[in-house]
């Protein structure tokens, strides 16, 4: 016997815990506490397991059924749907937290401390902070670095800088942008490219992509 939407909605809270089965391993765990807890009872190298899938009716049981579905095949593929979880809720707070604007401020406090000593991109640091947070951060500061693409930074830069006329301006803090990728895949924070590089000449006279040199600031 399966589960229904209707069977679901009608279950009284009980008085200890009960377990209404829908096959498969997949149950709707009833608590004395009125929640309703998805779950998935599993063995993986003759190791029972359960998979803690969500709460009832956040999630419903079209995508429970989905849960389950996926969880097979990863078992098939002999890959533990826990572990392959936990990786994936890590992989999720890694990027969360290494946006580009948290990924700036490590590349900034970076320059000022050794970054200068070793190469001179830009002669005002602080200056070039704020540039970053009138021109980038409005539009790129909660993305994480390993999202950016070229197209999505040459549509921030056109829209928010060169449409005002900031040519000089575009070319600086594109710059900007290169250095903290750069920097963040040079310190193996993340795992991706820098997006600058392929942009060379898609903006007007006087803002392509070069790279600040000597004391440029």
């Amino acid at each position: 016997m399966t589960l229904s939407d209707a069977q679901i909605r009608k279950a009284k809270t009980p008085a200890k815990p009960v377990k209404l089965n829908d096959g498969g391993g997949l149950y709707l765990l009833l608590k004395p506490t009125g929640g309703k807890l998805w779950r998935m009872d599993y063995a993986f190298y003759g190791k029972r397991k359960t998979l803690s899938i969500g709460s009832y009716p956040d999630i419903g049981l079209a995508e429970a059924r989905e849960f389950r579905g996926e969880a097979r095949k990863l078992l098939a593929q002999d890959i533990d749907p826990c572990t392959e979880r936990k990786e994936q809720k890590a992989a999720r707070l890694a990027r969360s937290a290494h946006t580009f604007e948290a990924l700036a401020a490590a590349w900034f406090e970076w320059w000022k401390q050794c970054g200068g000593k070793r190469q001179t991109p830009i002669a005002d640091p602080d200056k070039a902070w704020a540039r970053l947070e009138s021109y980038v951060f409005p539009w790129l500061s909660g993305v994480p670095v390993a999202d950016i693409t070229p197209h999505m930074v040459l549509v921030g830069l056109r829209e928010h800088v060169e449409a005002v006329g900031k040519l000089d301006t575009l070319r600086k803090v594109k710059s900007y942008i290169s250095m903290i990728v750069r920097y963040a895949i040079r310190e193996k924070k993340i795992d991706a490219r820098d997006p600058c590089p392929s942009l060379r000449g898609a903006f007007k006279t006087g803002a392509d992509v070069i790279p600040l040199r000597g004391n440029a600031a």
